[in-house]
């Protein structure tokens, strides 16, 4: 981390998983889910849309695979997951789509 940065209170300079209130709004965004993996693919931060669209609270997904929550959507999120970690290398304009229609009561979100 720059010291720079940190004691100017400026976050832009930072990675972005180390920029707070960036993470917090789309966080909040209720027009996209979101959840935060671990290396072992396990949630440790989801937003309310994606705990919506799962049937369960958000406390409860904390701690649970993507697979374990909407597994329609493993097959795409688990191997990009997997090769962040494995590389330390971003993926960008990646965008995996809910099937809304197997999910009475949602929208189609992508």
């Amino acid at each position: 981390m720059d010291s720079g940065a940190a004691s100017s209170g400026d976050e832009s300079s930072l990675p972005f998983h180390e920029q707070p209130r960036e993470l917090n709004s789309l966080h909040q965004a209720e027009s996209i889910g979101l959840a935060v993996l671990d290396r072992e693919l396990r949630i440790v931060r989801v937003n309310s849309l994606l705990a919506k669209l799962s049937g369960k609270p958000v406390d409860e997904l904390v701690g649970l695979t993507v697979r374990e929550v909407l597994p329609d959507l493993a097959p795409a999120v688990e191997p990009t997951s997997r090769k962040v970690f494995e590389s330390g290398e971003a993926v960008l304009d990646i965008e995996v789509q809910l099937d809304a229609a197997a999910r009475p009561g949602t929208s189609s979100f992508k």
